[in-house]
């Protein structure tokens, strides 16, 4: 239910907007099919019984007030929440780097989300997009140049989430550095893991802040 009244609230700009409840909604529930299903059906029934939802006329609902109030209360926890998203490429030679960004995020007290780490039974994608919205930031790495990394690390900052980058020296100095898109922002470059644990916990608690994970 949480996770629709966000969607909901993606699709407009102000308050008092009426939602079809067929296309709409369905594209707040990552479903193509304008048709309502049951579980959609089941599930905005349930927003309207907790008055998050009204129905305005036949087939249209609207955002109550309670409503609104619920999705602030969500956009403030997710900035305040203990997790940051992590958009790498994941293969053998990037296992040392991971490890230092969840070093690095510990130390800030943030629990760092690698996808390939997560259980779930639906598409990847609608996960993957998901753990970025919940997420209070995200560090993208571009040492190994990956599609899928630019992408999830784009969507992050069209959701207005911060996006840290970090490179290791050799590569950003190469011919194959990071895209011109990227390089416009402030990277950290590091030299070693020790390097990149330590200037990453720096620039988390200088431009995000303190999270909410205790260290162990």
């Amino acid at each position: 239910m949480d996770r629709i009244l966000i969607n909901l609230k993606e699709r407009t700009s102000r308050y008092g907007a009426d939602f079809s409840g067929g296309a709409c909604l369905a594209r707040a529930f990552f479903d193509e099919d304008p048709i309502p299903n049951p579980q959609m059906l089941g599930i905005t029934r349930m927003l309207i019984d907790s008055s998050y939802l009204t129905e305005t006329r036949p087939s249209y609902v609207r955002i109550t007030t309670k409503g609104w109030q619920r999705i602030d209360e969500l956009l403030q926890n997710e900035q305040k929440n203990g997790m940051c998203f992590v958009a790498i490429a994941f293969r053998e030679s990037t296992d040392s780097i991971r490890e230092a960004i969840r070093a690095g995020a510990k130390k800030a007290h943030f629990d760092a989300i690698f996808m390939d780490e997560r259980e779930y039974n639906d598409q990847i994608v609608p996960e993957m997009l998901e753990c970025i919205e919940t997420s209070s930031f995200c560090i993208m790495d571009a040492t190994v140049q990956n599609y899928g990394a630019y992408y999830e690390a784009g969507y992050a900052l069209g959701k207005g989430k911060q996006v840290i980058i970090t490179c290791r020296k050799q590569e950003f100095e190469s011919v194959n550095k990071p895209h011109f898109d990227i390089a416009q922002h402030s990277i950290i470059v590091w030299e070693n893991k020790e390097d990149l644990i330590e200037k990453l916990e720096k620039r988390i608690r200088a431009t995000i802040g303190e999270g909410k994970v205790a260290l162990e």
